[in-house]
């Protein structure tokens, strides 16, 4: 068992470097928005950037974005929830607009104060 976790975290760590494809539940529009999800340089950061740019406002004649990011720090993270076995994760999929996602996709990073995280993954093997 403990052999299969490890595996799986180095697994996350070496992909993660990348960046892994994702959408991050927006809970104010309903929306699960594209992302990417890395770890920092020093390992103890996961990092999300939206790869769709947000309208911050206007400049002369032409508009400005910039790119969202969130982060969460993995020493505060208690835990990593799912669907299945947690309130918190379906009040997370009960937000997104009908069609956004399946709830076997769904998963919360629990990381207070105020860092929880929705997230959802391209399929429920990703998730895991």
């Amino acid at each position: 068992m403990a052999s299969h976790v490890w595996r799986h975290a180095r697994c996350f760590v070496c992909r993660s470097a990348l960046g892994l494809p994702c959408r991050v539940i927006d809970y104010q529009r309903g929306l699960a928005v594209p992302s990417r999800c890395k770890l920092n340089a020093t390992r103890d950061l996961l990092l999300f950037e939206h790869l769709q740019h947000v309208h911050v406002g206007h400049i002369g004649d032409g508009a400005v974005s910039e790119v969202a990011r969130q982060s969460c720090e993995l020493r505060r993270v208690r835990n990593v929830w799912v669907c299945a076995d947690s309130e918190l994760a379906n009040i997370a999929f009960g937000a997104l607009q009908r069609g956004q996602a399946n709830s076997d996709r769904v998963l919360v990073i629990d990381a207070p104060p105020a860092q929880s995280v929705g997230i959802v993954m391209h399929s429920a093997q990703a998730r895991e």
